[in-house]
């Protein structure tokens, strides 16, 4: 029997683009016999789409496959009303001014790797819709600088940076849970308002002895703040 032919190895080994696909750890793993035709298991294109567990989320933020300097990057051609051709292919300098930005060797194309790890389907906020950098490639190059910038200042992207920031404090540090770190806030808020309530109260009582027509339940004696009642402040 002939011998399959290498292109027949090439598609056997490719992973499909669809959404049989259930997580990147299905990906096929590095064989030292066909690293030529080896498609980066860490491709970001493989975490697009997907419920990610947090170790998945974790390598998609900090350990994507990423082009070195060397890479060359595929050369797109456009061609304007007039029919006159214009070149443009992704460039490594934007890696490097968009720390977010993540490029596909397979799909040829760019993704934000926080908005992809942490924004959900139709999470869009404000009717800002995920599309083009999260659930979509995003390959038109001639646009890239206007568009990653305005992505830059989308809610669901900051809120991505946010909730990336969380992440990572929690699993860098166990004992730190979305829990702790809002009643770290709520603690914090309480000084803060114990703190721009005393003068008003100091305030009242001074009229209180004046004779103002200030009335409050209490003109006298040493300022507790934890014993006043009826407020709609955090105390």
């Amino acid at each position: 029997k002939s011998k399959p032919k290498d292109s027949t190895i090439e598609n056997s080994l490719e992973p499909k683009n669809n959404r049989n696909i259930k997580t990147p750890e299905t990906c096929i793993p590095p064989s030292s016999s066909f690293t030529s035709v080896y498609i980066k298991i860490n491709d970001i294109i493989y975490f697009v789409n997907h419920v990610l567990s947090h170790s998945e989320i974790h390598t998609s933020i900090n350990n994507i496959w990423t082009p070195d300097i060397t890479f060359n990057f595929p050369i797109h051609k456009n061609f304007d009303k007039n029919k006159k051709g214009q070149t443009s292919k992704f460039q490594f300098n934007w890696l490097l001014r968009w720390l977010w930005l993540a490029y596909s060797e397979k799909e040829d194309g760019a993704f934000c790797k926080l908005c992809v790890a942490l924004s959900k389907s139709e999470d869009g906020i404000n009717s800002q819709k995920l599309g083009a950098l999260v659930i979509n490639k995003f390959d038109s190059w001639k646009h890239a600088i206007e568009t990653f910038t305005k992505h830059d200042k989308l809610n669901y992207h900051i809120k991505s940076v946010i909730d990336t920031d969380i992440f990572l404090k929690t699993r860098n540090n166990p004992s730190i849970s979305n829990e702790n770190q809002l009643d770290t806030a709520r603690s914090k808020q309480v000084n803060e308002n114990r703190i721009n309530i005393l003068p008003i109260i100091e305030v009242i009582i001074l009229c209180r002895r004046q004779k103002l027509e200030i009335r409050r339940h209490r003109d006298f004696g040493k300022i507790n703040v934890d014993t006043i009642q009826n407020s709609k402040i955090i105390l």
